[in-house]
């Protein structure tokens, strides 16, 4: 079932309640002296020990694991201290996404510490495309690098590693990409995602295993414990900005290294991130992974996007207060840039499908035109699935050539559909959720074809319909203050740690609903005597039914504590309106 909202078709979501058990939360509440709401939530989501959620409220890093667990770490460090102690060219090759900058900024700067002034390298998005290419190995190889470590890439790179090994250069892979059986002929390749070694304790991002490499050259170096451990917690604030950007799960070592790395980031020493901060972002408000997911990454991937990603190498690097200040101008006017490209690519694609597409029938969305911009096609793929939860492409056309990217839904991996497609394309990459693809044009009705039987075989009707997980049912007597408050304890909140939701069923209005600002919609909800104010963010077209104020609903949100003027009152984010047995 579908319901209509500015025009667009958005699927009806499906609650999932996570399994209760209120007996343990209980005990544990008990136990640990902690709020009986935490750890009710706690416990619905897999923490079912007084440990458990003593380790996940508590992260310490020491938690953090040995960074030789990783294989070829071992390799990759005799490699890394035989360039360092003979004064060998180092080059760092990078990407132009947050993940990369982080990474490529992380390692320049432990180079820096260790003597070293590396050359690095961040491919031209629009002409070279994500990755290693042979004329960078070339340009590399003529400016004399004898080593070439590469971070957040180069696990797919069989060619260009070879002509980079035939040229002198050896190569230390580190990424975190999907892994195929063969691998390139690097000297090491340190990916936690590799088939032959897989690495189980957390899924790292690229800046995550950069981060090992230099936890583990620290031990290779012999550097005093003390002082190693000083760098790697100054570095943490680089660290939280690429994991979060990179959306990989804020739990295990994620968690710790995100939470620490969002208190080191208030009182950053690095002058350009400062910069940013300061231009973007209210000092009042606290810094959460939000602040990095809306403000920061946004404006860092402006700069990739168009093609200037060094400026962010520049900004994370530099210690030039005024040079800060250009550069974060230039990232904000970039940004903006961004924006109206985004949505005049997203309204031709909306038009596209109207006009082309019977929506009902198509499993993955392709969708082309010619002259759009590559650098925003990723996120325009994100918007369309955002509106029909369904597996979506964006191809930019220049003539004989499309090249754009996807972006799936949970439960299905784009990037194995894309593997069994491949004979329609001419590269690819990517992983479960997100890739990258160039195809010839007279190719993309075949390719649509195959991938749209692929998913038929794959994807049941009901994956096509989002899920909107509740943590529990709760009353309007248990949204306390008190108990909002204790919530927090739960931070850093993102992917595979989302905000906690719950529901009302059978709740009512006090009054009519009223839009404010643009297109919120804002409610006042009472039952059983109390009232609690609610808002949905652009959603004021959602819920027609919700104008009739004899009907009742379940409604789910999130609570938070709102401020103002000194005073707190606990208000409701909606998540989504449902009327009991009405469809």
């Amino acid at each position: 079932m579908i319901r209509r909202r500015n025009h667009s078709l958005y699927p009806i979501k499906s609650w999932e309640f996570r399994s209760q058990n209120p007996d343990a939360a209980a005990s544990i509440s008990d136990e640990l002296k902690i709020n009986p709401l935490l750890a009710g939530v706690l416990v619905n989501r897999g923490y079912d020990s007084a440990a458990k959620i003593r380790s996940f409220l508590h992260p310490r890093l020491s938690s953090i694991k040995d960074p030789f667990l990783l294989k070829d770490m071992d390799k990759a460090m005799e490699r890394l201290v035989k360039a360092v102690n003979g004064n060998e060219k180092i080059c760092i090759f990078g990407d132009y996404d947050v993940d990369g900058v982080t990474s490529t900024a992380l390692l320049i700067r432990f180079l820096q510490r260790m003597g070293k002034e590396p050359d690095y390298y961040i491919p031209n998005r629009i002409s070279e495309g994500y990755g290693l290419n042979t004329e960078a190995i070339k340009r590399i190889a003529r400016k004399g690098a004898k080593l070439l470590i590469t971070v957040d890439n180069g696990i797919s790179s069989f060619k260009e590693v070879a002509l980079a090994n035939s040229l002198g250069i050896d190569v230390i892979i580190t990424d975190h990409h999907q892994a195929e059986t063969d691998l390139p002929p690097a000297v090491a390749i340190v990916n936690p995602n590799r088939k032959d070694f897989p690495y189980i304790h957390t899924p790292l991002c690229g800046v995550g295993v950069a981060f090992k490499f230099i936890h583990a050259a620290f031990k290779a170096f012999e550097v005093d414990p003390e002082s190693a451990k000083d760098f790697l917690y100054s570095m943490m604030d680089l660290v939280a900005l690429g994991t979060v950007a990179d959306i990989v799960p804020l739990t295990g070592e994620n968690r710790t290294l995100v939470k620490y790395g969002l208190k080191k980031m208030e009182t950053t020493d690095k002058v350009g991130l400062s910069t940013l901060l300061q231009m973007n972002c209210p000092s009042d408000k606290e810094l959460t992974p939000q602040t990095i997911s809306f403000t920061l990454a946004p404006r860092i991937n402006a700069a990739g996007r168009a093609d200037q990603a060094s400026l962010c190498i520049d900004l994370l690097l530099t210690q030039d207060h005024m040079k800060a200040i250009e550069i974060a101008r230039r990232l904000n006017r970039l940004n903006d840039e961004r924006r109206k490209l985004e949505a005049d690519i997203l309204d031709s694609c909306l038009r596209y499908i109207a006009d082309k597409m019977d929506i009902e029938k198509q499993n993955v969305l392709i969708v082309h035109g010619e002259g759009w911009h590559f650098g925003v096609v990723g996120i325009v793929a994100s918007r369309l699935l955002e509106r029909y939860h369904k597996p979506s492409i964006v191809l930019t056309v220049d003539q004989k050539i499309a090249r754009g990217s996807g972006r799936s839904i949970p439960g299905f991996d784009i990037f194995q559909a894309l593997t069994d497609c491949n004979e329609y394309l001419v590269e690819y990459g990517g992983h479960k959720g997100a890739v990258g693809l160039t195809l010839h044009t007279k190719d993309i009705a075949k390719f649509r074809d195959a991938m749209n039987e692929y998913a038929a075989d794959r994807l049941n009707p009901e994956e096509h319909v989002p899920r909107l997980v509740i943590d529990a049912e709760v009353e309007p007597e248990d949204l306390t203050l008190e108990n909002i408050a204790a919530l927090s304890a739960m931070e850093p909140l993102g992917t595979g740690n989302p905000s906690p939701v719950f529901c009302i069923r059978e709740a009512g209005l006090l009054e009519p609903p009223k839009v404010v600002g643009r297109d919120h919609l804002k409610l006042l909800l009472c039952k059983d005597g109390l009232s609690i104010p609610a808002i949905g963010f652009s959603m004021a077209e959602s819920y027609p039914d919700i104008h009739d104020l004899s009907r009742k609903f379940d409604i789910a949100f999130t609570p938070y504590i709102n401020q103002w003027r000194g005073y707190k009152n606990v208000e409701l984010e909606i998540r989504d309106i449902q009327f009991p047995n009405e469809g």
